[in-house]
């Protein structure tokens, strides 16, 4: 029954291999693998259609596969639940918005993956090698307990205590071999040709074990003739639950009833008091004796953390950064770090109970009032933990401005508490206070450089984007380009239609146009004067006709297009993670209705006319023509007065989205016909059209009652 299980597990992950195909491209001869020893196994895989190239006959041998890429392979290739998301992301760096937020919460739902930890899953890291070996047995579902002593490499003790027993199973199933040096290197990157020799060993496993095992027999009560694969246990890493000593508080809760894991359903039954503690500078662990429910979490509000001060006066509060649910631990991470031997009040109140913490079994959290924690550690042996750890990690932090590189000035300053910090540690003189000192400086350069890294490229509309056409119009296409932020008809510029920023940070980016026709992507997005993207644009109708230019792209009708639904497609490609595009849809707006103004909205006041129009007008203020009209007991006919532009009158257009025009009278105009009898202003206005280029209609001039100028004067 074991091989049947494992015939089963190996033949879903075929279909999981099926999925390695980072991009797709058509072709299946490849320039670029003569070099690779993985070679034989790549061309097979590629015949089988399991993987592909890069495109443009590449395969890239050498390329990494990141950590959130792998997920989505992961989540597609085993038709895992994307649509049922928890209502708050599960990691820090994988918020709602991002690419993979929906996979990388089916996979860990299923097990199949876990985060980094710091409430962090490690977007834009590369898979490691023991990372691979653990993701590959785990989705093949083998029994690796305890093979983790039998390993031989020389760098054994280098792998981690969670990868060691299926770095083993892998070895022992023939998957994954160490280097010819008798090494593993587990922290290594996971290249392309690497996980193509892997997906080769695994087909022929599965040959060798379908042969070797009989099919199931139909069992009774089943209804079907093969047993469905079970879910594989996942190997956990450690919990770190942050007990490293401190202060801590726990406490009895009452058990008065049964719980219910239905949302909003009354639960009767609490918690006992968690247990509370520091895991870092900046992470309070909240351990409750029960497993907790992730939908549940909350927020900001239901906790006030504050400074401990002996003058209670002098408390200060502490923000909070982010809260995850994890395990049995509730992680709330703060904005800053604390020094070793500080303490914090912490205060839990669990309204509004929908977000009020509680387990798996529908028990819930008491409140907790003001309990006391410190931040304790044996300074010197933690020192020593925190430099090894911070030279871990950068010996992953690759600079640069794609997804999951660094920025080098903040990799410098980790390495300037690296070596300040090893200064104290080696130093036999070292006071008490300069080890707290560098403690504090360690922690908050390496929290520094993992915030700092760069987040995965975010596409949206601007704020009030439209795309406005003229059907009626023949004119030739309208351009969008990189141009004037003041638009034209025929010319539009691209950063009033999109916005593309980096998630998790409010900085939108600088999208420049490709300067060379042969490129082949629309527009390239610039940030620091390094491209880390491209635009390109589509439309939701073949026959609008989008055309790249040198400038940008044109966008063209056919002749007599009626059609009243079409959308422009924007398309934004991050160099970071090229194999997933974002898309945003603008709707056309048509607009082929003549601009009027209103009559009676038409006012004049204190040597101001306001025309009101039914959209913003464009025109030249001279073709506006005003003249002052009066009835004189004189004359037989009224007498007109034309008004000069510069001279007699300026002109103010409305601000963006506003309509209307205003006409500011001279003074010295209104001086020289103060004393002549009340009347009126008629306006004619030639040439001006709203921005889809709509004539505006004039039958007649525009008539303002005047009461006496000199009585406006008065």
């Amino acid at each position: 029954m074991k091989n049947q299980k494992l015939v089963i597990k190996v033949m879903t992950t075929a279909a999981l291999l099926s999925a390695l195909a980072l991009p797709v491209s058509a072709a299946t001869t490849l320039s670029d693998i003569d070099g690779s020893y993985a070679k034989n196994a790549i061309q097979e895989l590629v015949e089988k259609g399991i993987i592909n190239g890069k495109g443009d006959g590449k395969f890239d041998p050498t390329g990494k596969i990141e950590r959130q890429d792998f997920a989505i392979i992961l989540a597609k290739a085993l038709n895992l639940d994307t649509q049922s998301v928890p209502p708050t992301a599960t990691f820090s760096d994988v918020p709602e918005p991002h690419y993979a937020f929906a996979y990388i919460e089916a996979a860990v739902k299923a097990g199949l993956i876990n985060g980094v930890g710091d409430g962090k899953f490690g977007t834009g890291a590369n898979l490691s090698r023991q990372d691979m070996a653990v993701l590959f047995v785990r989705a093949l579902g083998v029994d690796a307990t305890g093979k983790g002593a039998e390993l031989k490499f020389s760098d054994a003790s280098k792998i981690a205590d969670y990868a060691k027993d299926a770095v083993a199973a892998a070895v022992e199933l023939g998957l994954i071999s160490g280097n010819t040096n008798g090494t593993f290197n587990p922290s290594g990157n996971a290249e392309r040709q690497a996980v193509a020799q892997v997906a080769a060993k695994f087909l022929k496993k599965a040959e060798e074990l379908k042969n070797q095992t009989t099919p199931p027999s139909e069992e009774t009560g089943t209804g079907s003739g093969t047993t469905p694969p079970q879910t594989p246990a996942p190997t956990t890493p450690p919990a770190n639950t942050g007990n490293s000593g401190g202060g801590s508080s726990s406490g009895g809760g009452s058990n008065s009833g049964g719980g219910s894991t239905n949302p909003g359903t009354p639960v009767e039954t609490e918690l006992a008091q968690p247990t509370l503690s520091f895991s870092n500078g900046r992470t309070i662990v909240m351990t409750y004796n029960e497993t907790l429910d992730e939908r549940y979490k909350p927020t900001p509000e239901n906790f006030r953390l504050t400074k401990a001060s002996e003058i209670e006066e002098q408390d200060s509060t502490v923000y909070i950064k982010s809260i995850h649910i994890q395990g049995k631990s509730v992680l709330i991470e703060t904005t800053s770090i604390l020094r070793l031997g500080e303490s914090v009040n912490l205060s839990y109140n669990i309204q509004p109970s929908e977000q009020a913490i509680r387990s798996t079994s529908g028990k819930l959290s008491p409140a907790v009032t003001n309990k006391t924690i410190t931040y304790q550690e044996d300074p010197a042996a933690y020192l020593s933990k925190l430099i090894e750890e911070a030279e871990q990690l950068l010996l992953t932090a690759e600079p640069g401005v794609l997804v999951g590189n660094y920025p080098q000035d903040e990799i410098d300053l980790l390495q300037e508490a690296i070596d300040s910090a090893k200064i104290i540690r080696d130093s036999s003189e070292a006071l008490p206070e300069s080890i707290v000192m560098a403690i504090y400086s360690l922690e908050n350069a390496h929290a520094n450089l993992l915030d700092a890294q760069v987040k995965p490229l975010m596409l949206s509309l601007a704020e009030n984007a439209s795309f406005v056409m003229n059907r009626q119009l023949m004119e030739g296409a309208i351009s969008i380009e990189n141009g004037p932020p003041i638009e034209q008809y025929n010319k539009r510029n691209i950063n009033n239609l999109i916005k593309i920023q980096r998630a998790d940070q409010d900085q939108e980016l600088y999208v420049n146009i490709v300067p060379n026709d042969s490129e082949e992507h629309d527009f390239k997005v610039i940030m620091d004067d390094q491209r880390v993207g491209y635009i390109d644009i589509e439309s939701s109708d073949s026959e609008i006709q989008v055309d790249k230019t040198s400038e940008g792209v044109d966008i063209s009708l056919p002749a007599e297009y009626d059609n009243e639904e079409a959308s422009l497609l924007f398309k934004l490609t991050d160099l970071g993670a090229p194999d997933l595009v974002q898309q945003v849809e603008l709707p056309i707006t048509w607009d082929e209705v003549a601009p009027t103004i209103s009559v009676t909205e038409s006012t004049y006041s204190d040597g101001n006319i306001t025309l009101v129009s039914s959209e913003p007008l464009l025109g030249s203020f001279q073709d506006i023509n005003i003249t002052y009209n009066y009835d004189s007991s004189e004359e037989e006919n009224s007498i007109s007065i034309p008004l000069e532009f510069g001279n007699d009158f300026n002109v103010s257009s409305s601000l963006p989205g506003q309509s209307q025009l205003t006409i500011r009278l001279d003074d010295r105009f209104i001086t020289e016909i103060s004393s002549l009898p009340s009347g009126r202003f008629e306006i004619r206005i030639e040439g001006f059209t709203d921005f889809a280029k709509n004539q505006l209609i004039m039958e007649e001039p525009i008539t303002i009652p005047v009461r006496t100028l000199s009585h406006e004067q008065d």
